[in-house]
């Protein structure tokens, strides 16, 4: 059975709640209620798995397994099916970085999959918000079943313009450069602190979260009658081996370096966002000179 996540873990889940916002905000008014339900019925399947509830496996395994089969519907007859397939799988696309998210950014996995969980979702993420223009630039059809197929002929464009980059080919088509939502890169945020944050937290060496207190409370006074039984002996050896304080305060590991790397980030999202060729440019001259401070750093001494 795995261990519920960290509350700090459900913070990162904001960039992806406004992402089905918008998805559904794409379609006509009579698509949302299905759109919605499917969201939310997919939301709780996956919620009630990452909590560990009865049956949660069996819950999850199910609706999976009916999501799975639904997207397969909608793709292989989008129209023969009727509307309604079209509009339950743009909801099940929707719910899908939130799947990425809460299913691989767990408190028992490792840093390495943590950090690809969260990849996964954002990408996914960017591919559900650059829909809407994939589905504009290919003619496909202004409801939930053009934007279904707008999502996965976005995949194949991607990868098709990456390996033309590769190649040397200077016009390519690269579908996912159209989305460009500052309100998803600063919700973006959330999900990275919340997945940093679960590294930083303080465990003990077989993985369990270790309490964490801003404060130390003074114990109370040992019992003088109690202390009394204790020969004088006894007492004197408690009283060399005891410190004179108590334990200091709970300290956040890392706190510092982390808001420190936040607000490089934000500088540089803010540069990027006014003169992106400048902030190229001294992206390239900051990464030099940490690398000879690295190497200074780590010089041996004589």
């Amino acid at each position: 059975m795995s261990r519920p996540l960290s509350p700090l873990v459900y913070l990162g889940l904001l960039p992806f709640l406004y992402v089905a916002g918008v998805g559904l905000s794409d379609l006509s008014s009579s698509e949302i209620p299905l759109a919605a339900l499917a969201f939310v019925l997919g939301f709780v399947v996956i919620l009630y798995n990452t909590l560990d509830l009865p049956y949660a496996t069996v819950v999850f395994a199910c609706g999976s397994l009916f999501f799975a089969l639904e997207l397969l519907f909608a793709l292989a007859n989008p129209t023969g099916f009727g509307s309604g397939v079209n509009e339950f799988a743009w909801g099940i696309l929707l719910v899908g970085p939130v799947f990425l998210y809460l299913s691989l950014v767990r408190g028992e996995e490792g840093a390495g999959v943590r950090l690809l969980g969260l990849q996964l979702a954002l990408a996914d993420s960017v591919l559900l918000l650059a829909a809407p223009a994939i589905r504009a630039s290919t003619s496909r059809p202004d409801t939930a079943a053009g934007l279904v197929s707008a999502v996965f002929a976005g995949i194949g464009q991607q990868f098709a313009g990456i390996g033309a980059l590769i190649v040397g080919r200077s016009a390519v088509d690269l579908p996912l450069r159209v989305s460009n939502d500052p309100w998803f890169v600063g919700l973006a945020a959330f999900a990275v602190l919340a997945t940093l944050l679960t590294f930083l937290w303080p465990v003990t060496g077989g993985g369990r979260a270790l309490p964490y207190r801003v404060r130390v409370d003074s114990p109370p006074d040992a019992d003088p009658s109690a202390r009394a039984l204790l020969s004088p002996q006894f007492r004197e050896v408690l009283r060399v081996s005891s410190l004179g304080a108590g334990a200091p305060p709970g300290q956040y590991p890392g706190i510092s370096g982390l808001l420190g790397a936040g607000f490089a980030a934000g500088l540089f999202l803010a540069a990027l966002l006014f003169d992106p060729a400048a902030t190229l440019l001294l992206t390239s001259i900051a990464i030099a000179v940490l690398c000879v401070a690295i190497v200074l750093v780590l010089r041996p001494s004589d």
